[in-house]
């Protein structure tokens, strides 16, 4: 039973993207829960459709996109919500927090993204209050020196203090609920450590909600209270982190955790196996990959509950111990 209100319900979201080859079929029926204070990692291989679940709930989807199902966030339903509405909720009430600095315009300084961010939310704040909240922020955001930074370019900064930088313009309206698409992505590991001791620290003192999407399972592990294992646009698997990661009953979320560096990278697949490929159809996108059910006779996508806290899809699901200690 959910204690904290329900930020974010997205229910059968559906998404799908019209190209020169025809219509593809990105997403096919995805729906998870986010409460207040709440982080839901949502994770998987390269083309799962973890980004295009991030792009629906910030409405940053391509014009060829057509999408079904229902997204509503503080019980508004935002697939109905015009281009107005939509423009006062994101930045105020949602933020993103992107992969990296790159993200940044070089041409501005730190104090120009700041303020230029803040005034569109905030028009009536004076422009000393702005310059004055924008150093407490970065202060707050562990960046030394805010006044300096505050006047910098992004160029003139290191590594993490531009990734500071990234998280101080996510929060900087106070948001409800952050979208961070794989913020540890391509970071060094020193960099990673802070990044997530910094994420973990603002869970714990703002309660802002989160969806996180990554492929590592080590910061879904870390800083998510529920994950979803994503496959060919269709959960696989769903629960708390700890059920999900510590007692994976999927054999797809087995080969993920089996195919981490620390657990030597031998995923628990035949050889000759792929990536899936083409459209989702009715049936277990995994079967062709997986050990478990090699039979040629079609496996249905069904969910089967492990524990009030923990769904798989899969027929040949069974619970067994997979991340102890990341």
């Amino acid at each position: 039973m959910r204690k904290d209100p329900v930020v974010l319900d997205v229910r059968q979201l559906q998404v799908s993207f019209t190209t020169s080859e025809g219509c593809v079929r990105a997403l096919a029926g995805v729906s998870f829960q986010v409460g207040k204070g709440e982080v839901f990692a949502i994770a998987g291989e390269s083309g799962a459709g973890k980004s295009v679940v991030c792009r629906s709930v910030v409405n940053r989807l391509e014009p060829s996109a057509s999408v079904a199902g229902e997204i509503w966030f503080n019980n508004q339903p935002m697939l109905d919500l015009g281009k107005s509405a939509l423009r006062r909720l994101y930045a105020r009430e949602i933020a993103v927090l992107p992969q990296h600095a790159t993200a940044l315009n070089p041409l501005m300084t730190i104090g120009g993204h700041l303020s230029e961010t803040l005034r569109a939310h905030f028009p009536k704040m004076k422009k000393k209050t702005i310059r004055d909240r924008s150093i407490h922020l970065l202060e707050t955001f562990g960046l030394k020196e805010a006044g300096r930074v505050y006047r910098a370019y992004p160029y003139q900064l290191s590594g993490g203090m531009q990734q500071r930088v990234l998280i101080t313009l996510a929060y900087c309206c106070d948001p409800v609920l952050v979208v961070a698409d794989e913020p540890t992505k391509a970071l060094d590991p020193v960099l990673k450590e802070t990044l997530l001791e910094t994420l973990l620290e603002i869970k714990s003192s703002r309660r802002v909600s989160m969806v996180l999407v990554t492929h590592d399972l080590t910061v879904a592990h870390r800083l998510a209270d529920h994950v979803g294992i994503l496959y060919h646009g269709r959960f696989l698997e769903k629960g708390g982190s700890r059920q999900v990661l510590e007692q994976s009953a999927h054999p797809y979320t087995a080969m993920l955790i089996h195919a981490m560096p620390e657990n030597g990278l031998a995923p628990d697949l035949d050889d000759n196996t792929q990536a899936a490929q083409g459209e989702p159809h009715d049936g277990c996108p995994f079967q062709p990959r997986c050990r478990r059910g090699k039979d040629d006779a079609p496996h249905p996508y069904a969910a089967r509950k492990i524990d009030a806290n923990h769904t798989v899809w899969c027929t040949h699901a069974r619970s067994q111990k997979s991340i102890q200690s990341l």
